[in-house]
């Protein structure tokens, strides 16, 4: 964006956040870009913050001073002499439409401002869970294996309430286990009191920041009867004959 002032005029340039990007609560955002203005300014204040309209926040991220020197682009990093994030706070509200919002002043006038383009924040985790179990015998054991991402793809830390339930009898067995570096692993060896039938498998997930996700495996078969095979080696046989 290009702005006249008194002091100078200004080009600001967001190369990150991206459109399209997707964030969760906890998640840190990369702010990065450059700003060049076209005449020496001393003293500055460059702030930045997270801002959504639809949910009416504004959120500061960072305010510093900073020297420019006419038509050197300089990076927002070396505005605040280090990597520039914003740590998505349990406050922000589910949106698509935030931004980042910056402005560069002096002495209360203001150099340059500009809006980057939006990107979401949202509390659903990406889920990747599976079941080899299709049919199983009482006394076997249903297993299911999986993954629990952010939104930027980083294994979480946190807890799934796991439900298997029967389509008669209801729920067979309710149990909270853990996630650790985004990894879970559910085992449940059938009892012999357990009812026979068609089974399914619930996932309610959920992590330290409040992301939640929920994962629904249907379709497993539990039979309290063996299947027996048997070959015959020959349709005719005489009184006494015998045979494997």
């Amino acid at each position: 964006m290009l702005l006249n002032s008194v002091y100078a005029s200004s080009i600001i340039e967001v190369a990150s956040p991206r459109s399209g990007d997707v964030y969760n609560i906890g998640d840190s955002v990369a702010i990065t870009g450059q700003i060049t203005l076209d005449a020496n300014v001393a003293g500055a204040d460059v702030s930045f913050a997270a801002m959504s309209k639809r949910s009416n926040k504004t959120m500061p991220i960072s305010t510093k001073p900073y020297s420019f020197t006419a038509n050197v682009p300089v990076t927002f990093s070396q505005i605040t002499k280090g990597t520039l994030t914003w740590q998505v706070p349990s406050s922000a509200v589910p949106s698509g439409d935030w931004t980042i919002y910056i402005t560069v002043t002096k002495n209360g006038e203001l150099l340059g401002n500009i809006t980057s383009v939006k990107f979401t924040v949202s509390r659903s985790l990406l889920i990747t869970i599976s079941s080899s179990t299709r049919f199983l015998n009482l006394g076997e054991t249903i297993e299911a294996k999986g993954s629990v991402l952010s939104a930027t793809g980083t294994p979480i830390l946190g807890t799934a309430a796991v439900i298997l339930e029967n389509d008669v009898a209801g729920e067979v067995l309710v149990d909270n286990i853990s996630i650790a570096d985004g990894f879970i692993d559910f085992t449940y060896p059938l009892k012999p009191s357990d009812p026979s039938g068609n089974y399914s498998l619930t996932f309610q997930v959920s992590d330290q920041y409040g992301n939640a996700g929920l994962r629904y495996i249907p379709g497993m078969v539990i039979s309290d009867k063996l299947t027996v095979n048997c070959t015959i080696p020959s349709q005719q046989f005489a009184s006494g004959d015998s045979f494997d």
